[in-house]
């Protein structure tokens, strides 16, 4: 897969998250609130992270769910999640190339997001968000609402 990335035209850019995820075409994105910001944009894209063996196991224990992406914990299996088990380059490149040149795939995926964006869809005129300064801090709001919705949910 190394061959096939020197084809593409990558940059890399700073303090430009939004700016990033509106004009790209994939991205591999660490787990938090861009999952989200990428879900609005219905930019596909790999969600990754990596800790530490101890940090994995308390994580493990202590936390009901499986799939670690905001995306995911507001409807399951719809981004690809790369974690300390899965984490490598070949299956980082091959997953960002599928994305992007697979269009039954990129579609899919694509689909999967605006599905998560119309579920969000709504929560603006809430009162909670007139307290709120940036959309960093609403995707936190929801988010944390659905995290706790869904532990009081059985585990399939």
């Amino acid at each position: 897969y190394t061959d096939d990335f020197k084809k593409l035209d990558i940059h890399c850019l700073n303090n430009q998250n939004l700016e990033i995820l509106r004009f790209s075409d994939v991205g591999l994105i660490k787990s938090g609130t861009s999952n989200l910001q990428a879900a609005f944009y219905s930019l596909p894209f790999l969600m990754f992270y990596k800790s530490n063996f101890i940090s994995e196991q308390i994580v493990k224990y202590l936390v009901k769910i499986r799939q670690y992406s905001l995306v995911n914990i507001i409807a399951p299996d719809s981004v690809e999640e790369c974690d300390g088990r899965n984490f490598n380059p070949d299956k980082l490149s091959s997953s960002i190339l599928d994305l992007l040149n697979q269009q039954e795939i990129r579609n899919s995926a694509i689909q999967k997001l605006k599905n998560v964006c119309s579920q969000l869809s709504g929560y603006e005129d809430r009162d909670i968000f007139n307290k709120t300064e940036s959309p960093a801090q609403r995707c936190a709001i929801l988010a944390l609402e659905l995290i706790q919705a869904n532990l009081r949910k059985p585990l399939s």
